[in-house]
């Protein structure tokens, strides 16, 4: 059996990206994807079988990309530090990936979103939830359930770098990562 080639997975996903981007994900079809990764349809369903099972792929590739959480330095040291780390690069990661950062935020709410996808998730996010748990037992972070950090975090970093598109502001520049963080740590703290 022949492999499947990388670039031409890599066209699928740019195209299914650009749709979802001009579309939302109810207006992606597997022939639009197609027609936009410049291939046959007969060919799309060479790789998927279906517009759920292209979703469900390129949502785990994307957030594979995104997990921050199995670096060494996010596994180790002072809780500050670890979050600072993670806010930085998320605000960063959407800010450079802001298609596939929308797209992955929309299709988590799907019906198509898999098991596999919502297993992947979870296993990426318990990095967070320990640093989250280690800084509540220290008593620097307010003990809060674990979600509504979460929502307080994920919803900061959205509105973030909305505002810097909106702006045309590099997040880098005028200390924009710092400050951001500086203000949702005082929201986080104990």
């Amino acid at each position: 059996m022949k492999s499947k080639d990388p670039e031409k997975i890599k066209a699928i996903h740019r195209g299914a990206l650009k749709l979802a981007n001009e579309k939302g994900l109810s207006g992606i079809t597997m022939s639009g994807v197609a027609k936009a990764s410049g291939m046959a349809t007969g060919t799309l369903y060479i790789y998927f079988e279906s517009k759920s099972a292209l979703l469900n792929h390129l949502y785990q590739t994307l957030k594979q990309e995104l997990d921050v959480y199995s670096q060494p330095q996010f596994l180790q040291g002072p809780v500050k530090k670890r979050l600072q780390l993670l806010w930085d690069e998320s605000v960063l990661y959407r800010f450079s990936h802001y298609e596939a950062a929308v797209f992955m935020e929309q299709f988590y709410y799907t019906a198509d979103y898999d098991e596999v996808s919502r297993a992947l998730s979870g296993r990426i996010m318990q990095g967070l939830w320990r640093v989250l748990d280690e800084g509540k037992a220290e008593g620097i972070i307010k003990p809060l359930d674990n979600t509504l950090l979460l929502t307080l975090l994920s919803g900061f970093i959205k509105e973030i770098v909305l505002q810097c598109k909106v702006q045309g502001t590099d997040p880098k520049a005028n200390q924009v990562l710092v400050q951001s963080f500086d203000l949702c740590w005082d929201a986080l703290k104990a």
